[in-house]
């Protein structure tokens, strides 16, 4: 009995030592193989991506615990947890894992087919095609039949992936090897891990078939959860939010950051697929630049009010929100102490209790919103108070003030062809007024830092609305009912002083840019007062807390100098050689040509409509940007829902029956815009209020 114990533990340990040994070969078969990997990954990211290729080089780490498995495949212990990343079998349980998210893909999308009515009066033909476009969708939807089920599992060719989490990237390879993605994005916040991955896998492989396939990777390296999206939308400010438009979401491996990112992601995913401008926008903006130039309208230089520090005041920034309501009494007894800057119908709630501003600002484009000026507002205040406002501004509504300065707006067509007018003429660049979208008093605010306030003050900028209700102050022209209130209250956000407010899409787009704003102004102190929603970068004040120099301010003297900042020195383009008609019938021409090609598959209409955006966003930052912005919004808004009708149905001659019928509609879109642009490139808006 003891020689067959004794036999039992010589086997044991006779195969402890073969798996040791053969375990050793395997170490160093990864090693040698491991290191060809690495140098060849470097390479390839040498050519393609060399700030990536830069920082690996410059990493550096104690150990990376990587060792090897029975399999020959490595394994990582992870230095947080003291876990390894994965099984006994890496790459297996990550090929796995990918064959599971095949068969029950995560997929981020909008749902397009709501049905859109335009206001009264409203003729425009972008309101005209949105909702031909969304009644298509929605009567397709209504008659499926109970066999048109939704798409389910992912196709060999898709338009976009978003990937938390590369690990060791076993699962990169087998998923770029086997599905064609025509735009895809990594996220990885531990950069030790995308390093790890270099000895791992074939990055060089996975790069080379997405560069021939004429596709896009985007990688997000060392990033944290607050960052990672703020990098995305510039990404796709950059390429286009039809990019993103119907994607395929994977998580790699569970961490607290990657699920803070993820769940950042799907939170702020509206923010990509919302305000991309449209044509009526950008024509009437090229139109209302024209015409500006032609009046020989004041225009901001560039130039702060104030050249010392030590000269400057306070700018009070106005908006209309219920909390307005509680700084009335402040404004009251301090007018004579700061510069007041009524946002949009601030105006009216401040003349309303007795408080004149100093500037007005105003910036809605279309005529019917110079009638409601007219219709809500005395001609001759409005003659004793001066106007801040941008180019693409209803030109007739600067005549209405005793003075007006103009500012350029970013991401318009006018505003490109004005900077372009005075590259072309010899003229001094002129810069535009940052984060000044979607609101009046996101303009407001960037006017007040723009021109060298160090101390600006907010009252009334809410960006939502209390429980109890409350929209507007007491004292605004909605309280009349006879106009139009912003609707969707969808969000919940922190409060300024507190609690919580409801809020829209669009006061949260207004409250990220006004906190972007002060990210790029750290010389100005931002205060944010009242009940209103929080701002990341603005100090919160409750009314009774606002502490300002009680010494009465020379108001001549500082609006003055604000007046001095603009000037009338516009570039004479009268021959219009920077705008260039002619040039404009080639690129429309192309732009209508590519969707007026004919397919039969998925992968040739993504094709089609992936060279039709990527035509328009090469104009871009060019000679011709301005006609770059007469087409992007309005691609946006119909390239979008194509693609995303495109991979609706699992049954994919459904999904093309529907997107032809789309893509009809957006040729017939087009024809009206090349059109339209060619009558009325110069016209001023005439949508009326009714």
């Amino acid at each position: 009995m003891a020689d067959g114990l004794f036999k039992e533990q010589l086997d044991s340990l006779d195969k402890k030592l073969s798996e040791t040994v053969k375990l050793k070969e395997l170490e160093n078969l990864f090693a040698q193989d491991a290191n060809i990997r690495f140098e060849k990954n470097l390479q390839s990211f040498e050519k393609y991506y060399p700030d990536i290729a830069e920082a690996i080089k410059n990493f550096k780490t104690d150990s990376l615990a990587l060792h090897v498995c029975e399999d020959g495949d490595a394994n990582i212990i992870e230095k947080s947890t003291g876990v390894a990343l994965y099984s006994d079998h890496p790459r297996k349980q990550s090929h796995e894992q990918v064959e599971k998210n095949y068969s029950s893909p995560t997929f981020c999308t909008v749902k397009y087919g709501q049905l859109f009515t335009p206001d009264e009066g409203d003729e425009r033909i972008h309101s005209r095609y949105m909702s031909l476009l969304n009644k298509k969708i929605s009567d397709t939807r209504e008659s499926d039949s109970e066999g048109s089920f939704e798409l389910n599992f992912l196709p060999n060719t898709f338009p976009a992936s978003m990937i938390f989490g590369i690990g060791l990237g076993y699962h990169l390879e087998k998923l770029f090897d086997e599905v064609t993605f025509n735009y895809s994005f990594i996220v990885e916040p531990n950069f030790e891990l995308f390093f790890a991955s270099l000895f791992c896998i074939e990055w060089d492989k996975i790069i080379a078939k997405v560069d021939e396939s004429n596709g896009c990777l985007f990688l997000y390296l060392g990033t944290t959860y607050s960052e990672f999206f703020d990098d995305l939308n510039k990404t796709i400010e950059d390429i286009g939010a039809y990019s993103i438009a119907k994607t395929f979401c994977y998580q790699h491996y569970p961490d607290i950051n990657i699920n803070k990112t993820i769940d950042d992601f799907f939170k702020n995913y509206f923010r990509l697929l919302n305000g991309f401008g449209f044509y009526d926008d950008a024509v009437v903006s090229l139109g209302h630049t024209l015409s500006h130039i032609s009046k020989k309208s004041n225009f901001w230089t560039g130039a702060e009010a104030f050249v010392e520090k030590t000269d400057s005041c306070p700018a009070f920034v106005v908006g209309n929100g219920p909390s307005l309501d509680a700084s009335i009494e402040f404004l009251k007894s301090n007018q004579d102490k700061g510069i007041i800057i009524a946002a949009g119908t601030a105006l009216n709630s401040l003349l309303k209790v007795g408080i004149k501003p100093d500037f007005h600002v105003q910036i809605e484009r279309p005529r019917r919103n110079y009638d409601i000026l007219l219709d809500t507002t005395d001609k001759n205040i409005l003659n004793e108070i001066n106007l801040l406002t941008t180019n693409v501004l209803y030109p007739e509504t600067t005549s209405l003030y005793g003075w007006s300065g103009l500012a350029l707006k970013g991401n318009e067509a006018g505003t490109d062809y004005y900077v372009l007018s005075r590259l072309f003429y010899g003229m001094q660049f002129q810069n535009i007024i940052p984060f000044s979208n979607p609101l009046v008093a996101n303009t407001a605010a960037s006017f007040a830092a723009s021109l060298g306030f160090d101390e600006v003050y907010l009252f009334g900028v809410d960006n939502g609305v209390p429980d109890s209700g409350e929209h507007h102050s007491k004292h605004s022209i909605y309280e009349s009912g006879k106009y139009k209130l912003i609707e969707g209250y969808r969000h919940r956000v922190k409060g300024n002083l507190g609690g919580e407010l409801n809020s829209n899409d669009l006061y949260l787009v207004s409250k990220y840019q006004l906190e972007s704003l002060a990210r790029v102004s750290p010389e100005v102190n931002f205060y944010n007062v009242g009940e209103g929603a929080e701002l990341k970068g603005f100090y919160p004040l409750e009314e009774d807390k606002v502490l300002i120099s009680q010494t009465p301010l020379n108001k001549e003297k500082v609006i003055n100098r604000v007046k001095q900042c603009f000037s009338d020195e516009i570039p004479d383009d009268k021959g219009q050689v920077v705008l260039d008609m002619p040039r404009f019938d080639v690129i429309s021409e192309h732009i209508l040509s590519i969707s007026e090609e004919p397919f039969s598959t998925r992968e040739e209409c993504l094709d089609l409509l992936n060279r039709q955006a990527r035509y328009v966003y090469s104009l871009k930052k060019t000679r011709f940007s301005h006609f770059y912005f007469i087409f992007k919004g309005s691609l946006l808004y119909y390239h979008c829902p194509l693609i995303t009708s495109l991979y609706y149905y699992q049954d994919s001659s459904k999904s093309l029956e529907l997107t032809n019928q789309l893509i009809s509609l957006w040729n017939s879109y087009l024809k009206e815009i090349i059109a339209d642009f060619k009558k009325n490139y110069d016209s001023n808006c005439d949508w009326k209020f009714v």
